[in-house]
């Protein structure tokens, strides 16, 4: 694919990119079948995180945002209407 100079710092990089990682991803694909049995389950998850680096990335962010709520539960608790009985 020729590459248009003026395009070269943003999209260019991106087709860089993803010319250099093309079948260098983590994980393997036959493993992800696993999807089938997912898709046949009663209760599917709403979304569905496959191999160790997914759980690693939703463990940080989960540990990120437990963080946040912690510092600013007060103020995020004090914005709701008073539920009166």
């Amino acid at each position: 694919m020729k590459q248009v100079g003026d395009y070269a710092e943003s999209a260019g990089r991106i087709h860089d990119w993803a010319q250099q990682t093309d079948h260098a991803q983590p994980g393997d694909p036959v493993k992800a079948a696993a999807i089938v049995e997912i898709a046949q389950a009663e209760s599917p998850p709403l979304r569905l995180r496959l191999a160790a680096d997914s759980v690693t990335r939703v463990e940080a962010e989960l540990a990120v945002v437990t963080e946040e709520l912690a510092d600013r539960r007060r103020l995020v608790l004090s914005t709701g209407h008073e539920v009166t009985s």
